[in-house]
């Protein structure tokens, strides 16, 4: 049996382990409801109030500190090792493998690091995307953005073009200079001296160059832009870079997953994910209501107007799979901690959702979700002419947030279901699935379609 065989036997064998019952043995956990709470080993805690393993969902997660993850992930944290030696630890303790494997898989440099490629997926995504202290993180992050400022060339933008508020701009928004890297990081080291290079490095955006032995951080340049969690943290940035690649997004996150790829170089290293950014609003005008669209600027724009605002980072990152990072944990969190009572959810994708099958579809799936979740709540889509703005920010700037269609998905599904079968007809592309649209043909067919949708719902009552 070769090592990665061994590997996804003690992945099978230790899946099947309740997480409560390898938690268990690093800490006193006791029953309360579906859940086993304990007092969080990764923080100054003193009550148990905050930490909840749950053997239903294979997961662990403290709401103070943020840690969280499976079993595996718990004692990779608590013993300050890799998941996957702490995946082979869980494995022998149970008897999953025999101490002759794991000898075998734990040989130092007995095979070479490009090795890694070849393990499953689930644990290059564990490893690229390890958990971190939630309060270290925020403190680097807010000291990041302090540190680097805000040049006028971006706060010109930022007011002018997107038209953000003074006080938005402030909160929210920095200029990342490459040349100010090695001062950051001398800066870094000064101003929070407990915080070691071990932990520094697995901070998305950071690194250790074994070349030069010393934490780096990855190199980018434009304008930061902190994504919050409901608890007003940090959890992520992301960089709208000044200069962008032909055929590369403008838009990426400030993380540093490309390091633990190559550990002959560097060490450490994470991903980000794609975190949901949370806004509260800047006045309360519509107490019960929160608002879903797409990419930060455009959450600014509702906080502005008075909603709580959920920013999804790409229409179909806000699934988180294990209950704690999805769009619903953060509206759980902020019905829990507003004591308001949410009672409508609107959804505020952008204006080509009517014409964009893909775009559409996922907007579809997220009604379906928050519906079938929060029953008693109104989910309702935001619709407009595309000619009025791209997004909701571009419609507040053009003057037009009057001219704003408010449907339901089983109205909006009816419609797009019987003139998409139309239009393709009409285009003789009926026979193509939905989302194969021939590429000589889509254009076409997204202008008709966004016409044909937009009228159909203006003469249609569907709320």
């Amino acid at each position: 049996m070769n090592k990665n065989e061994i590997f996804d036997k003690a992945k099978n064998g230790v899946a099947e382990i309740p997480v409560s019952t390898i938690i268990g043995e690093y800490m006193s956990l006791k029953k309360n409801g579906i859940h086993m709470v304990g007092i969080c080993p990764f923080h100054n805690a003193n009550t148990d109030s905050s930490f909840r393993a749950t053997d239903s969902k294979h997961r662990y997660k403290c709401f103070a500190c943020g840690a969280g993850g499976n079993g595996v992930d718990f004692v990779s944290r608590f013993k300050g090792i890799s998941y996957r030696d702490a995946l082979f630890d869980v494995a022998l303790e149970y008897g999953i493998i025999s101490s002759s494997e794991y000898e075998f898989c734990m040989e130092k440099n007995s095979a070479p690091p490009v090795k890694i490629k070849t393990f499953q997926k689930q644990e290059l995504k564990a490893v690229s995307n390890k958990p971190v202290d939630a309060l270290m993180k925020h403190n680097v992050y807010t000291f990041m953005h302090d540190f680097f400022g805000l040049t006028e060339k971006h706060r010109k933008h930022l007011k002018e073009v997107r038209r953000l508020s003074d006080e938005a701009v402030d909160k929210d928004f920095f200029s990342v200079t490459a040349n100010k890297k090695t001062a950051f990081i001398k800066a870094l080291r000064i101003k929070f001296p407990e915080y070691s290079t071990e932990m520094l490095m697995e901070i998305p955006g950071f690194y250790y160059d074994q070349t030069y032995s010393c934490l780096r951080m990855s190199s980018y340049e434009g304008i930061g832009i902190c994504i919050r969690g409901f608890d007003s943290h940090i959890k992520a940035i992301q960089i709208r870079q000044d200069v962008v690649k032909p055929n590369r997004s403008r838009y990426v996150w400030f993380a540093s997953t490309f390091a633990w790829q190559k550990p002959l170089l560097y060490k450490g290293g994470n991903g980000t994910g794609a975190p949901i950014d949370c806004l509260y609003p800047t006045r309360l005008k519509r107490k019960y209501a929160i608002g879903i669209v797409e990419g930060k600027f455009k959450a600014e724009i509702l906080a502005d107007q008075g909603l709580f605002a959920l920013s999804v980072q790409g229409v179909g990152n806000w699934k988180g799979g294990d209950g704690w990072t999805g769009i619903d944990y953060e509206i759980d969190q902020l019905n829990y901690f507003s004591a308001l009572g949410m009672d409508t959810i609107y959804i505020f994708y952008d204006a080509d959702m009517l014409s964009n099958n893909g775009v559409f579809h996922h907007a579809m799936a997220l009604g379906e979700f928050l519906e079938d979740k929060y029953p008693n709540m109104h989910v309702v889509y935001a619709l407009w002419h595309e000619g009025y703005g791209k997004g909701i920010d571009d419609l507040y700037i053009n003057g037009h947030s009057d001219d704003v269609i408010y449907t339901n998905r089983n109205c909006l599904y009816s419609v797009q279901k019987e003139l998409d079968l139309s239009v393709r007809e009409a285009l003789n592309i009926a026979d193509c699935p939905q989302n194969k649209i021939p590429k000589d043909t889509k254009a076409r067919y997204q202008v008709i379609m966004q016409g044909l949708m937009e009228s159909a719902l203006l003469s249609t009552k569907c709320l």
